[in-house]
């Protein structure tokens, strides 16, 4: 109920919990979860990339192999001086009609079973030509495809560890509640109390609200708190909560 008062001062008496860390006011915080402080997880140990071999090791020796190519174009961009002449360095696989005999890398060796050492070689004589290759040999055995060398091949991945387990501890606020109560008093004005308080039962004057702009000792009452008695007389009912008038 909305306590009007009688009309003149009055004299409220007010039941606060005694709380053990001796606060006042503010609503009963009773326990609240506290939670540890965080673990930071373990360190992954530091993982190396390593160097591995490919199966295919290159050589200096070669091997020839021979295309037979039409009339046109070889659809390949070779080294055309110097002691590289004829190594492929790319391929148009849509004009190459041997594409998938030929890698970058590999030498332009012969045509029609004369050496290649100048442009005009390899033009041949405007028809079919037998093409020779030379290709690198390779340990593994390989054949076409550019040859890989050496590549980084990863180490396998460590997951990192597991970092311990962080339980939630149930720690009790500074502010423990107790059955005790201490009553402060404060003098109210004229008018309405400004609180909304239970009216019947056991509980009755509990505060279960507070309008601030109406309660002259908002600063002094808490949700939970008690209105205990006016002008000195117990609270046990709304008439009391009036006063005297």
């Amino acid at each position: 109920a909305d306590l009007k008062g009688g009309g003149a001062e009055r004299v409220v008496g007010i039941a606060k919990k005694k709380r053990d860390g001796g606060g006042r006011g503010g609503e009963r915080p009773g326990k609240r979860q506290r939670p540890s402080p965080p673990v930071p997880p373990a360190a992954a140990p530091a993982v190396e990339s390593v160097e591995i071999e490919t199966d295919e090791e290159e050589t200096d020796e070669e091997e020839t192999i021979f295309v037979k190519v039409p009339p046109g174009s070889l659809g390949v961009t070779v080294v055309t001086a110097g002691p590289t002449f004829g190594v492929v360095t790319s391929i148009n696989p849509a004009a190459c009609k041997f594409a998938d005999r030929v890698s970058v890398g590999d030498r332009i060796a012969s045509v029609d079973g004369k050496a290649a050492s100048c442009v005009a070689d390899l033009k041949g004589g405007g028809a079919e030509r037998v093409v020779g290759i030379a290709k690198k040999k390779r340990d593994g055995g390989g054949r076409g495809g550019e040859r890989p060398g050496k590549r980084q091949r990863p180490s396998p991945p460590v997951p990192p560890a597991a970092a311990p387990a962080v339980e939630s501890v149930e720690i009790e606020t500074d502010e423990e509640e107790t059955d005790e109560e201490e009553t402060i008093f404060v003098k109210v004005p004229p008018g309405s109390l400004g609180v909304t308080v239970v009216t019947a039962g056991p509980t009755f004057g509990v505060v279960t609200s507070i309008n601030p702009a109406a309660c002259k000792f908002a600063d002094r009452v808490s949700v939970g708190d008690r209105i205990a008695s006016v002008d000195g007389k117990a609270a046990s009912c709304v008439a009391d909560l009036k006063g005297g008038g």
